[in-house]
């Protein structure tokens, strides 16, 4: 009866936070609690190394101050393209979005930016999204090559609330010379930009991500070969990038800013760093100065460069390290959450507070261990602060309800009675929590009668106590010869 009272105690105080993490990850605080856990376990996790395929020329303080203006002339990043392709890279990236052209005097860097980026032929640009203008507009000639030409339904695609209204493309002689992805950043309920888009619907097209667009070059993938699955992600040949129903990537954060090699622009553009180091790679170029925004918070310490950001995904894509939430996670969790409440019932109920505890402490390990090792050894994100918060309240409650009701009625019956029953009658009571029927009870039993010779002038001699203590002593060596 005990079982089942706390079992029962144990699985309607789970339902309620089974309902609750069904719902965790669409409930702001809650979403951001589980986000805080996976901060955690990435950290814990620790950082790890990229791969040599990606390196940075960053726009730096160093080099604003020798080239005195901010953002850097455009017949400087001509300069760098050109110098590139001459060194042998693979895929170029420009994480800087020129959509506006430079003043009349300055013009001439439009062209020269332009030619560069066409002479190159393996530079991607970024554009983004408007949100909140007027909808509509002619999209640019080039997006519209831009887009996903191989698409098909491949899982649960489910739209993402993002809906643009607008797009923020390069200048058309940029734009028709480069490879073209989105640059799109979105925060999380924390503030933390969690994922990376490889395709975001805009006026029924889809749009790849400068990430995707990246890999794409460096694979060499011609672009009408790159299919998007709705709902499943993207191929790029013989990698699939995979994504969630609303087609997000979680960003895998590699450790803290600077995991990558990184190369002042003035350093480039002053031949300190050898053309070599290029050939074959990724070059990304970006920026990080004081005053601008392009930065970013990620799991580990400080902030991160955009650029950085970037081609930490771009990593994640071509080494096929991703994280993933697998559809039937949030299923597999609450059915883990019932079982530790019905093993957190039978504990409590059977066994002492002490080593009830004990029980609770290895359940709540095993939630946190497992979701590290998914995350470490698998790349899966396991949810794991609400179970956890609903283990510990659910085994506060258990404890509560056993000693405000349970033990308040196993105290009552030893109070009653310890004085008129055998102690190990006594705690029969108590075991069973059954106190004795007024009609009594139906049972076969053995009676043994006995004599006490010259008892009754023995009574009649003795004070009440000492006769009390006399047969006290008989009954007990009797019963111990019973027995």
């Amino acid at each position: 009866m005990r079982d089942l009272k706390l079992c029962g105690l144990a699985l309607a105080v789970m339902a309620v936070f089974a309902w609750i993490h069904v719902i965790a990850l669409d409930v702001p605080s809650l979403r951001r609690l589980e986000l805080s856990a996976l901060d955690a376990q990435i950290r814990i996790r620790g950082s790890r190394h990229p791969g040599p395929e990606i390196l940075i020329v960053m726009i730096d303080d160093r080099t604003i101050a020798e080239l005195g203006q901010w953002p850097p002339p455009r017949h400087t990043l001509a300069q760098l393209v050109t110098m590139l392709r001459r060194a042998g890279a693979k895929a170029i990236g420009i994480d800087i979005l020129y959509a506006d052209p430079s003043p009349p005097a300055a013009s001439a860097g439009d062209v020269a930016l332009a030619q560069a980026i066409g002479e190159a032929g393996n530079v991607v640009l970024p554009f983004t999204f408007e949100f909140g203008a007027r909808p509509g507009g002619i999209v640019p000639p080039a997006l519209a090559r831009a887009t996903y030409a191989r698409l098909s339904s491949g899982g649960n695609y489910r739209p993402l609330a993002l809906a643009p209204t607008g797009i923020v493309a390069p200048l058309p002689a940029l734009a028709e010379r480069s490879s073209l992805g989105h640059m799109l950043v979105a925060f999380d309920v924390d503030g933390a930009p969690r994922y990376d888009y490889p395709a975001l619907v805009y006026d029924v097209e889809f749009y790849p991500s400068m990430a995707v667009r990246i890999a794409q070059l460096f694979l060499d993938v011609p672009w009408n070969e790159v299919g998007l699955e709705l709902g499943r992600g993207v191929s790029l040949g013989r990698l699939f990038v995979p994504t969630d129903p609303q087609m997000r990537l979680l960003v895998d954060y590699l450790g803290p800013s600077a995991a990558f090699p990184t190369y002042s622009l003035s350093q480039v553009l002053a031949g300190a760093v050898p053309e070599s180091v290029f050939r074959d790679r990724i070059v990304l170029i970006g920026a990080n100065v004081a005053g601008t925004r392009d930065t970013f918070a990620s799991p580990f310490t400080g902030v991160m460069p955009g650029v950085e950001r970037l081609a930490t995904v771009i990593d994640s894509i071509l080494h096929e390290r991703h994280l993933r939430r697998a559809a039937a996670a949030p299923w597999l969790e609450v059915a883990a959450m019932f079982g530790s409440a019905l093993v957190l019932g039978l504990v409590v109920s059977r066994l002492s507070l002490a080593a009830a505890f004990v029980v609770a402490v290895v359940l709540v390990s095993l939630f946190a261990g497992s979701a590290q090792v998914a995350l470490t050894r698998y790349g899966l994100w396991q949810a794991s602060a609400v179970p956890i918060v609903a283990l510990v309240l659910t085994f506060v409650a258990l404890s509560l309800y056993r000693y405000g009701l349970l033990d308040k009625e196993r105290r009552h019956i030893r109070r009653v009675f310890q004085r008129y029953l055998a102690p190990q009658m006594v705690d029969r009571l108590v075991r069973e929590q059954k106190l004795p029927e007024l009609g009594g009870e139906l049972r076969e039993l053995t009676v043994l009668f006995s004599d006490l010779r010259g008892f009754t002038a023995l009574s009649e001699r003795l004070e009440p106590t000492v006769l009390t203590r006399v047969i006290n002593a008989f009954l007990s060596a009797a019963t111990e010869a019973v027995l």
